[in-house]
This record gives C-alpha cells, structure tokens and sequence, in this order.
C-alpha cells in the first residue's frame, strides 16, 4: 500500500508502479454491442458485475492555458509522465478517462487497451458553424475513426461538446439535420460505439426521440443545496433552467428515464493550491444515487 499526491490530497493506492500485462479488465463481451440496459425500471451503465458506475476523469491534450491541464500539451509528455497520468487516475478510482476535444496520440489508447481503462473521446471542436466547419468535423471524425476506432478501450463518442463549432444548434436547421445524418451514421457503421451529439446540453430531439444515446448535462454551482436541486429537476424530466442552456433543442422532448442520464461536467469549487478551480467529472444518476 502506498500513497499517491493528487491534485493537493493522497489516496491509498494498492496499485502497481507498472501494470503487469495481463492486467486488461474491460469486460470487452459486456460493453459491445449493447453499452447500457434496462433493469427493473433503472438503467444501468454495464461497466462490470458490481454495476459501480461511471467515475471519470478528463485528459485534456490541448495546451490552453486555463483549463484543467491534464496534461497540458501532450506532445510535451513522455511516455512514463503519460503513463503515470493514467495510473494516478486509475489509483483513484476512476474507470473511464474523457480524452477531451482533441487526441491523435496513441499511446493514451494502447495504455487504455492494455490496463482498462474506458474512454470517451471527442471530435476536435471547429470555430464556427459553417457548411465549411461541417465538412471539415465530417473529415476530422473520419481519420480519428480510421486510426483509433478498433481500440476496445473507446467506449463514448462525443461529435461537439458545448455548441463549440456549433453555435447555432438551437435555431439553424442544417446543422441539426449534420449532427442528426452523423448521429445516424455513427449507429449504422460503428453500433459499438454510444454517440454523444453535442454534450453538456442542446441535444437534438428530432420526432421527440434523441439523437444522442446518453442525454447529458453541465453543471457548475458551488452550492450544495443548488446542486441537489438541479438533480432533482433533471430527473423529474426538466429540461430548461438547469445549465447553461436548455438540454433539448428541436423537436419536443419529454424525458421519463427512457434513455440513461449523465452529468458530464459539474463543479464550480477547488482544491487548494490546485491550478485550476473547477473539477470536471462524471456522475451516473439512478433515482436518488448521486
């Protein structure tokens, strides 16, 4: 047993400095092709035989200055600092790591096939919202499907996160009809995946079914008692004035638990001394579990 300083605090970990090689859990025959089920009235994340839910964790590999950086610039990165990212995340009791917004390095997913760990990879954000953008996103998604979409790790993808190159998802009808054609497009030709269309809220409703297949929310309150409001809103099927931004744009869409429920993002508080005062996470809701 050893201590291993995260982010300002230690936690007990029992993990090796080196995972051996036959350390893969991903239970691989569980996870394809049906990534979530229903039972008895509750959906469950099939993540194990303990059904212990998403814990996730970012692993940012853009270099902006401000946001939570983990690890900064990947390419300023060796193998061993990587590899020790992964293992701190893992001591910690995460099991999926959300490579976020950007990610071409293959070394985050051969560490991931190899110690088991899941993740949740993005399409790079573009700046705007064009046909131009959209033809661009379409390419981008492409290549990162060609080099990264057989590793069994990869378990979500996310085509936007937050508008970003999407800016005009709530009223332009052509970018919702892209994001609707991909949606379907991911389904036909990569079932194992779960496809997020634009995470964090203004997903598409499109004849009241939603082309994503985990509806997924930003919060940020540094209250408590805000927080377990929100959560109560969400799961009662409130789709305004919860984040940032409405949840569903398009067509009316009336949430009753249909499809599993994730808050992807929350914070709004820090750790002392940490670098970056918000704290991105994961967490799966099932009635009041929190």
């Amino acid at each position: 047993m050893k201590k291993i300083p995260i982010a300002g605090f230690h936690v007990d970990t029992e993990v090796a400095s080196e995972a051996p090689a036959n350390s893969n859990v991903l239970p691989r025959a569980v996870l394809r092709p049906n990534a979530y089920f229903l039972l008895d009235g509750e959906w469950r994340f099939a993540l194990d035989l303990k059904d212990s839910g998403l814990r996730e964790a970012w692993y940012v590999e853009h270099s902006y200055e401000r946001t939570a950086i983990w690890p900064g610039s990947v390419e300023n990165h060796s193998y061993e600092q990587i590899a020790r990212h992964m293992r701190s995340m893992k001591a910690l009791g995460c099991n999926l790591v959300r490579v976020h917004i950007a990610g071409v390095d293959p070394r985050v997913y051969n560490l991931a096939d190899e110690w088991g760990l899941m993740l949740w990879v993005e399409v790079p954000s573009p700046h705007t919202s064009s046909q131009i953008s959209r033809e661009n996103h379409r390419a981008e998604l492409l290549r990162l499907l060609a080099l990264i979409g057989t590793h069994p790790s990869i378990v979500i993808w996310s085509l936007y996160n937050e508008d970003w190159g999407a800016q005009d998802i709530a009223t332009n009808p052509e970018t919702q009809r892209y994001i609707i054609d991909l949606f379907h497009y991911m389904h036909i030709n990569h079932p194992q995946f779960l496809v997020v269309d634009n995470d964090g809220w203004h997903h598409v409703s499109y004849e009241g079914l939603l082309k994503s297949d985990l509806l997924t929310a930003h919060l940020y309150t540094p209250s408590p008692a805000r927080w377990t409001d929100l959560l109560d809103c969400i799961t009662q099927g409130e789709m305004e004035d919860v984040s940032a931004f409405p949840l569903v744009v398009g067509d009316p869409f009336f949430y009753r638990g249909q499809i599993p429920l994730l808050v992807s993002e929350w914070g709004g508080f820090g750790f002392k001394d940490f670098l970056f005062s918000l704290i991105g996470t994961a967490i799966y809701c099932r009635e009041k579990v929190y």
